[in-house]
């Protein structure tokens, strides 16, 4: 079965970091001469896969989804209510 949600992950960091901008905000907060963009894109497919493999696979993060999932479902179910009562 596809990982819909790693391949989510994997497309975003795609089209953030595809602007430079973005890797250069990412990469000043580290100060440090030995990080550049070409470096940060040099080795972008192993920083993405790693990435996407840490939050594709983080329990915390996949049970805040689930609530925030369930939340929402209530939500329309709540205006479903009051649309048709």
């Amino acid at each position: 079965m596809d990982d819909l949600f790693a391949r989510f992950i994997d497309e975003e960091f795609e089209f953030i970091f595809s602007d430079e901008d973005s890797v250069n905000y990412i990469i000043e907060g580290f100060d440090d001469e030995r990080l550049t963009s070409e470096k940060f894109y040099k080795h972008f497919d192993a920083f993405k896969n790693q990435v996407v493999n840490m939050t594709s696979n983080d329990e915390w993060l996949i049970q805040q989804i689930h609530e925030r999932m369930d939340d929402m479902l209530r939500d329309v179910l709540k205006e479903y209510l009051n649309n048709y009562q």
